[in-house]
């Protein structure tokens, strides 16, 4: 075996393709969201951010001591850095609105069910790395990332 063998990360930041899902779990016909790894770079970062995040938080509690309380500005923040975290895991999607991280934030935190679906995906490891499932593709190379595999040569955006 040689040492590439075990390599995941491009694959992660090239992600999978996972159909979206309706508010009642059925998929949307033609709707897809295109997911990263959790090997992926983007994910790898913002994972780095939550953690230093909890850590700066658990300093607080520990110098508070029994007074520490979770007042409403650090449950934002850490709400946030969590958010940031499935956020580094969208890629693209089909949907009407242009894939950037703002939309991609406004419809993981309007949309709890997608952020969980978006989160799931990313951490299984056989969709991305073991046999292909009927649920998922491996998605496009980075090239053609802002395009949907129906797009690939024809540019929408």
């Amino acid at each position: 075996m040689k040492p590439q063998d075990l390599y995941t990360r491009k694959q992660a930041n090239d992600g999978i393709i996972v159909p979206l899902l309706d508010k009642q779990g059925n998929p949307l016909a033609d709707e897809w969201i295109l997911v990263r790894g959790v090997d992926s770079d983007a994910y790898r970062a913002a994972h780095d951010g939550f953690n230093r995040t909890m850590v700066r938080l658990a300093g607080v509690v520990r110098d508070k001591g029994s007074a520490a309380v979770l007042t409403a500005e650090t449950a934002a923040e850490k709400e946030a850095a969590s958010l940031a975290e499935r956020v580094a895991l969208v890629a693209d999607w089909s949907l009407e609105a242009p894939c950037t991280p703002e939309a991609a934030a406004e419809l993981l935190r309007e949309a709890p069910y997608v952020g969980d679906q978006v989160y799931a995906a990313a951490h299984d490891r056989d969709r991305f790395f073991g046999s292909s499932s009927a649920t998922s593709t491996a998605g496009p190379n980075t090239s053609s990332v802002l395009e949907s595999p129906q797009q690939q040569g024809q540019h929408t955006r």
